[in-house]
């Protein structure tokens, strides 16, 4: 979010295991007696033949593999214990999920710029007395190019008020930019690099985000904090949240995809990505009070 908004808002068009041992307790309301003999030593309980590994089949049949004897013993009576063991998944990535996101972020980071605001405020002074102050205010944010001339897509918020903006590309060089247009209803603004010619600009491509699925695997990139290329990852926690649900402006037009991808202050106006590198959503706001949900 931009530092001149007091909440981070980013808008999100359209957001081991080891092997256990699971043993059945033994009836203890009816125990097992063993069989004895006249001299009261207890006699084995005949056990079932194990078939052998293979068997030889009559003829030219082929030896055939048998089935492993099942790991149980029965006792005398009704009594039955059984021993089994379940191997659950070992730990590792889920199936289907990136071992790592480097690739995806090699891929998308030189398309994701950092933003500079600056804006002068008037302070009225005390009493009636003097005249009115004059500070500089300084915000920051993110954005994403979307096309090779050099246009960005950002929050509005990030930019609003601001008399002279920044931009900042992923080698570090800065180029000045102007404001091509804004829609304050859903938080997005359009802004376009001056001066640069000569400068290799590498767009994102635009994805599909009604494609999004909760549970879905999402990257945020972002400026949180003036860290710039700060990469986050998290699914999608929820989709289509709207304005009453997200206490922004009442008047706005909102349907938030819900994350828990990290997003601080300095995050509004960057991509979130899904697993092909494609920007699905704009991020816009966090809740403050809480951790984990950002919008």
């Amino acid at each position: 979010m931009g530092a001149t908004n007091s909440s981070v808002f980013v808008a999100l068009m359209a957001m081991s295991f080891g092997a256990f041992s699971c043993q059945q307790p033994p009836n203890t309301n009816n125990p097992t007696v063993s069989p004895t003999t006249e001299r009261g030593v207890s006699s084995p309980t005949p056990q079932p033949a194990v078939p052998s590994a293979r068997q030889t089949l009559p003829g030219n049949q082929q030896e055939t593999p048998s089935l492993p004897a099942p790991n149980a013993q029965e006792n005398t009576g009704n009594n039955r214990e059984v021993n089994q063991t379940v191997v659950a998944p070992t730990g590792g990535p889920l199936p289907g999920s990136p071992s790592s996101f480097a690739p995806l972020v090699r891929r998308v980071r030189s398309s994701v710029v950092s933003i500079f605001t600056t804006s002068v405020e008037r302070q009225a002074v005390g009493w009636g007395w003097g005249e009115p102050s004059e500070h500089l205010r300084r915000g920051l944010g993110t954005g994403v190019i979307i096309n090779e001339s050099g246009e960005i897509l950002t929050n509005n918020h990030v930019i609003r008020d601001a008399q002279f903006i920044e931009v900042q590309l992923d080698d570090g060089r800065r180029l000045p930019a102007t404001i091509v247009g804004r829609d304050e209803r859903v938080d997005i603004a359009l802004l376009r690099v001056k001066n640069a010619t000569g400068v290799h600009l590498q767009p994102a491509a635009l994805g599909n985000s009604d494609a999004l699925e909760v549970g879905d695997w999402v990257v945020a990139i972002g400026n949180p904090m003036g860290l710039s290329q700060t990469v986050t990852v998290g699914i999608v926690s929820a989709k289509g949240r709207t304005n009453r649900e997200v206490p922004l402006d009442p008047a706005g037009y909102y349907s938030f995809i819900q994350t828990d991808a990290s997003i601080n202050p300095g995050n509004s106006g960057g991509p979130l990505l899904n697993l092909q590198g494609d920007v699905v959503g704009i991020n816009t706001a966090i809740n403050r009070e809480a951790q984990g949900i950002g919008f």
